[in-house]
C-alpha cells in the first residue's frame, strides 16, 4: 500500500511504471493537467535519472516519488533542506543508522559510503512550480554489479523489509509541518544539522563548477547551504553548485 492522500497536497498520482516520476508531474504541469500541490509516485522507473541525467536505477521495492510544489521559488538550498528531512525521517524510523546515514552534498544521502538516496530538484518559472525529485533504495534486494559498490539498500543493510508507505508518509508529515519554517527562515535553521551530519566535513574533495576544477579541504556548509572549502591556507571559497568528482 502507498498513501493516497495527504493534507501537503491537492492530488496524489499513483503509477504502476513510468519513465520518471519527474517527467510524468513537469508533463502534467506543461499539459495544464494539475492544479496547486501534487505528488506523483511510481512503483518503478524506466528512466529515473539523477545529476547531469545520470541513470538512477529505479526497479521494484525502492521509494521513487516527485513532488510538484506551487509557487515555491527554487533557493540553491532547497535540495538540502529535502535531504535534511530524509535524513532525519530514516533515522528516527530506524536509530541504529544515525552514525552511518551521512548527508552529501549537494544531493546525496550515503549510507556506510554508498548511495541509498538521490534528490534532484528543478524549477520551472513559467509554471510557477518547484519540481523534486526523490528516490530511496529502500526495499531492492540485488543491485547491478557495477553499482553494487556505489549503491545500497536500506533492506540490504538492514536485513528487514522497509515499509514504503510508512516512510514516506513520515517525511511527508516532516516536510508539511517545516516547508513553512524554511521558506520564512531559509536554510539558516538547519545548518547545524546538517553539519552534524555532512558526509564531506574534512575531507580533501575535488569539485566541478562546470566552468573550472577545485581541489581542497571541506570546511562546513554555511546558512545558505554553499560548501565552504578551504583551498589553501589563505583561500576560503563558497561554492553554491558543482558536482563532487572524486574523494581523496
Amino acid at each position: 500500500m502507498i498513501i493516497d492522500e495527504h493534507p501537503l497536497f491537492d492530488e496524489i498520482i499513483h503509477k504502476n511504471k513510468i519513465n520518471s516520476t519527474s517527467n510524468h508531474a513537469l508533463s502534467l504541469i506543461k499539459e495544464n493537467l494539475i492544479k496547486g500541490n501534487f505528488l506523483v509516485i511510481a512503483d518503478e522507473q524506466s528512466a529515473g535519472s539523477g545529476r547531469k541525467k545520470s541513470l538512477w536505477h529505479s526497479p521494484l521495492g525502492g521509494l521513487w516519488f516527485s513532488l510538484g510544489l506551487y509557487n515555491v521559488v527554487q533557493d540553491s538550498s532547497i535540495t538540502l533542506f529535502m535531504a535534511v528531512l530524509i535524513h532525519q525521517t530514516i533515522i528516527e524510523i530506524y536509530p541504529s543508522l544515525q552514525s552511518d546515514l551521512k548527508i552529501k552534498w549537494p544531493n546525496d544521502i550515503m549510507l556506510d559510503h554508498r548511495k541509498v538516496c538521490g534528490i534532484l530538484t528543478s524549477y520551472h518559472s513559467w509554471a510557477k512550480y518547484l519540481i523534486c525529485g526523490i528516490g530511496i533504495d529502500t526495499n531492492i534486494s540485488k543491485m547491478p554489479l557495477e553499482l553494487s559498490n556505489i549503491a545500497v539498500s536500506l533492506k540490504n543493510y538492514l536485513n528487514i523489509e522497509v515499509n514504503n508507505s510508512f516512510l514516506l508518509k513520515a517525511f511527508l508529515d516532516k516536510l508539511y509541518q517545516q516547508l513553512p519554517v524554511f521558506l520564512e527562515h531559509g536554510f539558516a535553521e538547519y545548518q547545524y544539522y546538517f553539519n552534524q551530519f555532512d558526509y564531506l566535513k574534512n575531507r580533501i574533495v575535488t569539485l566541478d563548477t562546470e566552468f573550472q576544477v577545485f581541489k581542497g579541504k571541506v570546511l562546513k556548509i554555511n546558512k545558505s547551504g554553499a560548501l565552504i572549502m578551504e583551498l589553501d591556507e589563505n583561500l576560503i571559497q563558497p561554492f553554491y553548485s558543482g558536482s563532487i568528482v572524486e574523494i581523496d
